[in-house]
């Protein structure tokens, strides 16, 4: 990317010749491959973990996912291509995360103490409490149909006899 720091770039350089790179380089997107960051910021010559490292590698990673279905999760040093099992348990624990983190959002702005807030600020707060408690009790509520719709069998069929 030595040439295009020459040029003015006015919604910043370009992350497409970077991606284009890395997918020529590492083209093996075999459930269990690892590729180290260093490989990577050297491919694309940049420090491990600058903002140019992280948003190259965003860029490669939403590539990937749309051409191939592919996707890979970021350990210490390294990433590592999921396999389809690693996929489904990666997005369950993302989806239960999501929901522990509504409800803290929740607990907290409750006990936001509004008498030290302005009137603005005290009518933001008011109005984002209760578009959450909205969200929050529909949910509870699609979670409770859910839970009696998709309950699991009491006892599993057995496959050997």
């Amino acid at each position: 990317m030595a040439q295009a720091s020459a040029k003015l770039f006015l919604s910043g350089i370009p992350t497409e010749p970077d991606v284009r790179a890395l997918m020529e380089k590492f083209n093996d997107y075999t459930p269990g491959v690892e590729v180290f960051y260093t490989d990577i910021a050297e491919l694309v010559n940049v420090e491990v973990r600058s903002c140019r490292f992280e948003v190259v590698l965003a860029a490669w990673r939403k590539k990937i996912r749309k051409d191939h279905n592919v996707v890979f999760k970021r350990f210490g040093d390294h990433l590592r291509f999921l396999a389809e099992m690693e996929r489904v348990q990666e997005d369950a624990s993302d989806y239960r995360q999501g929901a522990k983190k509504q409800l803290r959002a929740y607990g907290d702005i409750a006990m936001v103490r509004t008498e030290k807030l302005d009137e603005l600020g005290r009518k933001k707060a008011d109005h984002i409490k209760r578009v959450m408690e909205m969200h929050l009790e529909s949910q509870r509520g699609a979670v409770k149909e859910i839970a009696e719709t998709l309950r699991p069998p009491k006892q599993l069929p057995r496959l050997v006899k």
